[in-house]
């Protein structure tokens, strides 16, 4: 696959992404899976209280947000005062499929389970 994702007309080129990730580990990985494929990566935080300001700032299309922080405000709660105009892939510890149903409600893109692996990720991109 070269470089031609679409994310509901937005291509991966050019296209920016913000990742909200506690684990510096998992920031890289996701880092390299979307800038593999043409995304522009705009910020990167690890508490969930940064979010709001840095998107606000960055204006991403992409938002990849990890739901189980627990550092500050849970990334759920965060997702729910970004602008809605962002798409989002959900990156989950657990097989919750309570947390599942309930995250999808407001409109999110999708939902993974951490680690997904490329291919995993790619499609839900």
């Amino acid at each position: 696959m070269l470089c031609n994702l679409i994310i509901e007309g937005v291509s991966g080129f050019g296209s920016k992404s913000l990742i909200i990730n506690d684990k510096s580990l998992k920031r890289r990985l996701i880092r390299y899976a979307l800038s593999k494929h043409g995304y522009e990566i705009v910020g990167e935080i690890r508490k969930g209280y940064e979010a709001v300001s840095l998107y606000n700032e960055c204006r991403p299309d992409l938002v990849a947000i990890d739901i189980s922080m627990h550092q500050y405000y849970q990334g759920a709660m965060v997702i729910f005062l970004i602008d809605s105009k962002a798409r989002n892939i959900i990156l989950e510890d657990t097989k919750n499929q309570d947390l599942n149903i309930k995250v999808l409600e407001p409109g999110e893109m999708d939902y993974e389970v951490k680690p997904p692996d490329d291919n995993q990720f790619l499609e839900a991109i």
